[in-house]
């Protein structure tokens, strides 16, 4: 998988394993996130996430979704696996990017720009925030 990569030239930002170990998802510097069946070699699908790089991926320890960040536009997105296409997205925060991860069971995402913003992943409402970083965010564990 990342021997075709490399010959591709694809400049891999991120790279994630899914809970269940089958996939991973390798995010890019173009914007694009690319799907791969680990046991069968082959990418599965390909979805331009982001206009510019993916400084964050994760997957939901539930397996149904993973989200993405990008300081490069700005953007937060809430992806489900059922129906990858490019642009089937959720929009979870604007004019931010961010580095993001779910909560052990998927139901909760906190999402790190200058501040930690935790959202409701069923409706994607804000019930938490927490302030006073002066930089960027690189890290949520």
């Amino acid at each position: 998988m990342l021997s075709y990569v490399a010959q591709e030239g694809y400049h891999l930002r991120n790279v994630k394993i899914h809970p269940d170990g089958h996939i991973a998802a390798l995010a890019g510097q173009d914007g694009t996130i690319r799907i791969w069946d680990i046991m069968g070699q082959s990418q599965v699908a390909e979805i331009k996430a982001h206009q510019g790089g993916i400084d964050s991926l994760n997957f939901s320890e539930n397996g149904i979704n993973f989200a993405t960040g990008s300081y490069a536009d700005k953007t937060v997105k809430l992806w489900d696996l059922r129906n990858l296409e490019d642009g089937n997205f959720k929009m979870v925060q604007q004019n931010a990017g961010g580095v993001v991860n779910f909560d052990q069971f998927g139901q909760f995402l906190a999402v790190g720009t200058n501040s930690v913003r935790l959202y409701n992943v069923k409706d994607l409402s804000e019930f938490g925030r927490i302030d006073g970083h002066k930089d960027a965010i690189t890290s949520i564990q």
